[in-house]
């Protein structure tokens, strides 16, 4: 199966001209394609989008280290603007096409990041392939409703159920894709953002199973997933299974800002490994 490498919200230069991997999951993009670009290298790839090639570039870009001294390397897919590939993406995302152009009209050209509200959100998936090279591209758009979770009453039960072992005989087609799709999203961002901790525990920073000849670290939504539905990186942390099994029983506040956990005992727990948040 392929591996999600990262999920992107859809917007005005992903529709013109590119987009970018984000810094937290480059390590992953690179252990898990293969490639090596050191910074201001490039190569011609191949995206792969409802079943048809498109051309594009995968760089390290260029900047000057004196100005932005300890930046980042800023890895991005590029193509020509009117290229195949952005037309492609202006009709496969017409609803978010179709809005920003209206929202910009608006600001008569004012420069200002126009926000997209969140009914309105689409997606692309990007996914690397045993292809050399070759990605395939999927996406969630605005009118698809690919999550089904009403039947879960906790976070914790959603946590730990497996769709692997979803059986249903009287299910439709419709409705195993549907959920295969969240099976890709769920499990390849947080295998991603296991592999970029080095299977550590943010918390304590322990490597947990290493002696045993493996590891249990487990993926933890700090928006509980069943309420906020938001799956990206941004609202997930790697923990051991006993850090995940006191926040779901304590339900402590998330301080986003200083980046602990606050207990109504008292007790705070800091994130002491932090590549992404």
């Amino acid at each position: 199966m392929e591996a999600l490498l990262i999920k992107k919200e859809v917007d005005w230069s992903l529709m013109k001209a590119g987009f970018s991997i984000p810094v937290a999951l480059q390590a992953a993009f690179f252990a898990l394609t293969g490639e090596t670009l050191t910074r201001s290298q490039s190569k011609s790839i191949t995206l792969v989008i409802d079943g048809k090639p498109f051309a594009a570039t995968l760089i390290n870009q260029v900047f000057d280290d004196n100005k932005y001294f300890g930046h980042k390397d800023i890895v991005q897919i590029r193509y020509a603007q009117n290229s195949p590939i952005s037309q492609q993406f202006r009709e496969i995302f017409s609803s978010t096409y179709d809005y920003l152009c209206q929202e910009r009209t608006k600001l008569d050209g004012k420069q200002k990041q126009i926000k997209i509200p969140n009914v309105r959100k689409e997606y692309l998936l990007l996914f690397a392939t045993t292809i050399k090279d070759t990605y395939l591209v999927e996406y969630s758009l605005a009118y698809e409703n690919i999550e089904e979770l009403s039947h879960y009453t906790t976070e914790e039960q959603f946590e730990t159920y497996s769709l692997d072992n979803w059986t249903d005989p009287n299910a439709t087609i419709e409705l195993k894709t549907r959920l295969t799709k969240v099976r890709k999203i769920d499990q390849s961002i947080c295998n991603n953002l296991k592999m970029l901790y080095d299977y550590r525990c943010q918390i304590s920073g322990e490597k947990i199973g290493d002696n045993y000849g493996g590891s249990v670290v487990e993926a933890h939504h700090i928006d509980y997933f069943v309420k906020s539905q938001n799956n990206d990186s941004s609202n997930i942390i790697i923990l051991s299974p006993n850090f995940h099994r006191v926040i779901h029983k304590f339900n402590p506040q998330f301080d986003k800002r200083k980046k602990l956990f606050r207990f109504d005992n008292g007790v705070v727990e800091k994130i002491v490994l932090d590549l992404h948040l």
